[in-house]
């Protein structure tokens, strides 16, 4: 069997491909394959923007992990989710991939909530693409915490939009992966599912500050901000008025819908196994060291 997988180089696609390493032959599309894994892999240069480059990717896979990166840039950030899937589409179709993993988002069904929503869009062009789709929503990357790794080492806080005892859903990519790479291994499923991946349990902003300062064996605080505050550090960064627009729009809605924003209910198969308290001591704890290191 021949499994596609796309965004290679990110936190999900490289441990998806550790799983598929020696089991299946792998393709992947990459724009830089000196940051490829260490793996066999049958690798197409190229990016999702590039329709003729991923159907040529998606030749004679069987499988395909479709995963669309972020991109801070767009103008219309809509419209340019909008034509991946649609590339993306055109590469199932002509390639005869028969079965799709797409990840999405908890709450892809909803409107106004910017990527959120684009997600949810994307998610019908590839229904329309595959006989077989199992779309992963998942909640709120552990991972988009380690924005907070520079006000944690310098100022002992993190920073973010959200009551802090409002609970939220959390995931590690770590898991993303696993379960992605769990179906994409098996030939045997058919038809089209939504599956929420949603980590052990919620977890408050109050309890990711505890979390990391048990961590880190120092005090940590949760301070919440305005989205007006985390827009203008966006624009700052250098992102598009439309991707601080949508963001703006995801974090207002999700800060008034907390966890009713998944549709898809807490049970044995959405529930995830990383802890925010292993997180902390795995992943951010040992960032938080890594930034001492350098600022030192």
């Amino acid at each position: 069997m021949r499994v596609l997988v796309t965004t290679p180089t990110g936190h999900i696609g490289r441990r998806v491909i550790q799983h598929l390493a020696g089991r299946v032959d792998i393709s992947v599309l990459v724009r830089d394959p000196t940051r490829l894994p260490d793996a066999q892999l049958d690798v197409h240069i190229g990016n999702l923007e590039d329709a003729t480059a991923l159907t040529r990717a998606a030749a004679g896979a069987q499988a395909m992990l479709f995963i669309i990166p972020p991109n801070y840039g767009v103008t219309d950030w809509g419209a340019w989710m909008h034509q991946l899937a649609s590339n993306a589409q055109q590469a199932i179709r002509s390639g005869g991939v028969s079965r799709v993993v797409l990840l999405s988002s908890i709450g892809a069904e909803l409107p106004d909530l910017g990527p959120i929503t684009f997600l949810g869009q994307a998610e019908t062009v590839i229904r329309s693409a595959a006989p077989n789709v199992t779309i992963l929503r998942a909640a709120s990357f552990m991972e988009n915490l380690l924005t907070s790794v520079p006000t944690v080492r310098d100022a002992g806080t993190v920073y973010n939009v959200f009551a802090p005892e409002m609970p939220i859903p959390m995931v590690a990519t770590r898991d993303i992966a696993d379960v992605a790479a769990e179906r994409l291994l098996d030939a045997t499923w058919t038809g089209q599912s939504i599956r929420g991946l949603q980590g052990p349990a919620d977890v408050t902003f109050t309890g990711v500050a505890r979390a990391i300062g048990t961590a880190l064996g120092r005090a940590v605080k949760y301070v919440q901000a305005p989205v007006e505050v985390a827009e203008g550090g966006m624009r700052a960064a250098g992102m598009s008025a439309a991707v601080v627009a949508g963001y703006g729009a995801m974090l207002r809605g999700l800060s008034m819908l907390g966890r009713k924003v998944a549709a898809e209910p807490r049970s044995p198969e959405s529930t995830t196994p990383t802890t925010i308290d292993e997180f902390a001591r795995t992943v951010f704890a040992p960032a938080v060291q890594q930034a001492d290191a350098v600022h030192a």
